[in-house]
């Protein structure tokens, strides 16, 4: 297995946050996510990479996993239990608008990872982006079916739960992995 980096890192002391329970959320579900991810590293050889800078900015990725020259960008959420609908480019939890999750993150994260990339000269073939979603309270579900993410219109980001998460086998290409070590927070 190959993983690098510390899931939840960034969220350590995240003032940023809206308040210290969703710091504390967040934390926990990139932590969550950072060890199943771990998981699947451990049987397939993928090699699993966790807070990085995105390059030019002060944001960051959750996970990044690499097999071969494959890369994919997976950002995580903890979202309250429902069933998230999106109608006209706004997304609503039952009857109940969420902005939240409408934001624009992972297509602006996915150009300028890959632009790092090329210009590492290390031929990366980027894949769609992952959007983890999880429920803030074990046993009540998260419903995706209707979701489609509002920085997604053409069908490129890809909104799942973790238990959904799955990657061809094999190890990262040496180079990408050197490349994104260096983006490690």
């Amino acid at each position: 297995m190959s993983s690098h980096g510390t899931a939840g890192g960034s969220l350590e002391d995240a003032h940023f946050a809206v308040n210290a329970d969703t710091a504390r959320a967040g934390r926990a579900g990139e932590i969550a996510v950072g060890r199943r991810l771990d998981q699947i590293a451990l049987k397939t050889g993928v090699t699993v990479l966790h807070d990085l800078r995105i390059p030019g900015s002060k944001a960051n990725i959750d996970h990044v996993v690499v097999s071969g020259n494959k890369v994919w960008l997976i950002d995580t959420k903890v979202w309250q239990p429902g069933t998230y609908i999106t109608v006209f480019g706004r997304t609503y939890r039952g009857f109940t608008p969420v902005p939240h999750t409408d934001k624009r993150g992972l297509p602006f994260a996915q150009k300028r990872i890959r632009d790092y990339l090329d210009g590492s000269h290390t031929s990366p073939e980027m894949q769609r982006p992952l959007l983890v979603i999880r429920s803030s309270r074990q046993g009540h579900p998260v419903r995706l079916w209707g979701y489609r993410p509002a920085s997604d219109p053409g069908a490129r980001v890809r909104a799942i739960t973790e238990t959904q998460l799955n990657f061809t086998a094999g190890a990262g290409s040496a180079r990408i992995v050197a490349a994104l070590v260096k983006l490690l927070n």
